[in-house]
């Protein structure tokens, strides 16, 4: 019963997690009724293929239609959009409104910094909104135009042959280590837009950006190609579900992006405000080569940390790949 167990799983996976228990036991049912006590293989092949493909079968049960992006992927397209919405719009709000309270200044009454505020947050928290939505679009979009693989896609022809054996535990993919991975992309992101408000060196009452800004501003378009590789990768991940020999690849070519991407934003020999480095010396009563020698020292800890981070991930995606037992033809 592996290729009836697989169909009901392909049927059920893209239904509410409410309806999926009926449903499963519906279709052992309706399978049960339409073959013999023992059936062949290919008796069970042909109750299959008159039930028909498990996407189709499906978008019927969920009785509305599927065709935004595609009934594949269109349940996919949704659920992912509730769990990144909510976080980018958290996510940034929240930037936004430490922003705000780290550069509030008293030139400003309180109502004027006050509408200000909500003002800048409301922006903020605008802009993320249509910024997930569209590359989140984007990304299933390229996915249903140039995917090859037979199991994310509708089926013109649908054969129970196609159907792939129920992964083990340690092979799949937790949807929590997905919306981990977006979250942890939100509060990145957010902070680099908002790192002249956030890093900021403080002494007295007076305070001063820890980074330039133009330095900023250069790594910018690289910082949002990055964040959309890392989102559609998450994507990538939750559509698949498990791992195989090109998703581990695929996480290896990512991690050398986060190295590089990495290297080149810290060892940037104007990344770091100048000012504020001397600034930072003068209050702990430090020589200039002092201070550049525990800049340095910073920045090859963080380094190192995100070399042996990537490496990790790196190896321990390869090793889930051999974890399961081979498939069974």
């Amino acid at each position: 019963m592996i290729y009836r167990d697989a169909y009901i799983a392909e049927v059920t996976k893209r239904l509410p997690q409410t309806m999926r228990e009926d449903v499963a036991l519906e279709l052992e049912s309706t399978i049960a009724d339409m073959t013999s006590d023992n059936p062949s293989q290919e008796e069970l092949f042909d109750a299959l293929r008159q039930l028909g493909d498990p996407v189709i079968l499906a978008s019927r049960y969920l009785e509305r239609p599927l065709h935004l992006i595609g009934p594949a992927l269109y349940p996919t397209f949704l659920s992912i959009l509730k769990i990144v919405v909510p976080i980018a719009l958290l996510v940034s709000g929240i930037t936004a409104l430490l922003g705000v309270l780290v550069s509030f200044s008293e030139e400003f009454s309180w109502g004027q910094a006050v509408i200000q505020g909500i003002l800048q947050v409301v922006g903020s928290m605008l802009a993320a909104g249509i910024q997930s939505v569209f590359w989140v679009g984007l990304v299933f979009a390229l996915i249903e135009r140039y995917s090859s693989s037979r199991d994310s896609l509708p089926l013109s022809k649908w054969d129970p042959t196609q159907l792939k054996p129920l992964t083990t535990p340690k092979r799949q993919i937790s949807r929590a280590s997905v919306v981990g991975g977006f979250v942890w992309t939100a509060i990145w992101v957010g902070i680099y837009l908002n790192a002249s408000n956030l890093l900021r060196l403080y002494w007295e009452d007076q305070s001063m950006p820890l980074l330039n800004e133009e330095a900023l501003r250069f790594f910018l378009p690289a910082v949002i190609a990055l964040a959309a590789i890392e989102v559609g990768f998450g994507i990538y991940k939750w559509v698949k579900s498990y791992w195989a020999v090109p998703m581990a690849l695929w996480n290896l070519v990512f991690n050398l992006f986060w190295v590089i991407g990495t290297i080149l934003f810290l060892t940037h020999p104007d990344l770091f405000s100048q000012e504020a480095l001397l600034q930072f010396g003068q209050v702990l009563g430090q020589t200039e080569a002092e201070t550049e020698s525990m800049k340095n020292w910073a920045v090859w800890t963080l380094l190192i940390t995100f070399i042996v981070i990537a490496t990790l991930d790196t190896v321990e995606g390869f090793l889930k790949t051999r974890t399961s037992p081979r498939k069974k033809k």
